[in-house]
């Protein structure tokens, strides 16, 4: 018995040194992960800035701080205060605040274009914003990257806004087309108006880039 014990003994010991290597090569890795954050800090809040002050309208940034003994994350800063709970932001605002983010990193590690996916909460967005929601895309998309964005029909001017461009070449799918539709979506002339003529301003839109050879 003495022999298992001291068998067992001299494992834990030996099992104890290696947590401790362990632990301190994972301190060591924090460390150099949290001095490269910070030393760009500066460079990504100001990324962060320029999508989400395209929404928002007023001044925006990022703090990396802790509140309430939580490890350092990124806090949004919002015409100059810190929101640290989601609920100091409306729905849509942490739509876009979150994306914005989003975006905002795959801009920082940019090498070549990329793509990013997204169904738009246009419908509920005020409409005083839906142009400022499709600015964050076209800022994005002007890198250049590819943004995939999908969009119900109602009467949100988002898509308007989207395709009133002409510097950028746009692709559209109509499910309307190509789908199986439900009685209700059959039946419902106000979806069909509204679907004739965001493809009228697409096909227009084609036309300007065509003749800008964008």
């Amino acid at each position: 018995m003495d022999d298992e014990y001291n068998k067992y003994s001299q494992e834990k010991a030996a099992y104890q040194r290696k947590s401790e290597v362990y632990r301190n090569r994972s301190l060591e890795l924090t460390n150099s992960i949290e001095g490269e954050i910070l030393a760009n800090v500066t460079r990504f809040s100001a990324i962060f800035g320029r999508f989400a002050e395209r929404f928002l309208g007023v001044p925006c940034s990022l703090e990396y701080n802790s509140y309430d003994d939580r490890p350092k994350r990124f806090y949004p800063v919002i015409d100059g205060k810190v929101r640290k709970q989601e609920e100091s932001l409306s729905e849509s605002q942490r739509f876009f605040v979150d994306h914005s983010f989003r975006m905002s990193i795959l801009t920082f590690f940019y090498q070549s274009p990329s793509f990013y996916i997204v169904e738009t909460p246009d419908s509920s967005l005020d409409l005083s914003y839906e142009k400022n929601a499709a600015e964050v895309f076209l800022q994005f998309l002007r890198k250049p990257n590819i943004v995939i964005v999908t969009s119900n029909l109602n009467n949100s001017s988002f898509i308007e806004h989207l395709i009133s461009v002409h510097d950028i070449r746009l692709s559209m799918i109509g499910l309307l087309d190509i789908a199986k539709q439900s009685p209700t979506q059959g039946s419902n002339k106000q979806i069909k108006k509204i679907y004739n003529e965001i493809k009228k301003g697409y096909n227009e839109q084609q036309r300007r880039v065509n003749d800008g050879q964008c």
